[in-house]
């Protein structure tokens, strides 16, 4: 058996039940957050591309999990975009959409 990291905490096998639970935890907190930060993001006039909207913000939030976790400084670091610059980009992307059809009509507003 292998000891223990510090003194008075349980082994690694005996912590991995409740390692599992936080990570399913945190990684289902995660997807719904990011799936409503799509939501939000693709609303309006790109609601015709909500699918894809919400599919970009998962892998964008799974992207952001990963380099986190392996190349953070702190171990046991989660990182996942905030719901803050979500709002801004929400209204920003909405602005645009709509002026977007009076300059260049016919243009495809996701590419």
């Amino acid at each position: 058996m292998t000891p223990s990291p510090r003194p008075g905490w349980p082994a690694p096998e005996q912590r991995l039940l409740a390692t599992v639970a936080a990570g399913l935890t945190v990684g289902g907190l995660s997807a719904f957050a990011q799936i409503s930060f799509g939501a939000l993001l693709f609303s309006g006039s790109l609601a015709d591309a909500m699918g894809e909207g919400v599919g970009r913000t998962l892998l964008g939030g799974v992207v952001l999990g990963v380099v986190m976790a392996r190349g953070g400084s702190f171990p046991g670091t989660v990182g996942r975009p905030h719901d803050l610059p979500v709002i801004v980009l929400a209204l920003l992307t909405a602005r645009l959409a709509q002026r977007l059809p009076d300059a260049a009509p016919g243009a495809d507003v996701l590419a």
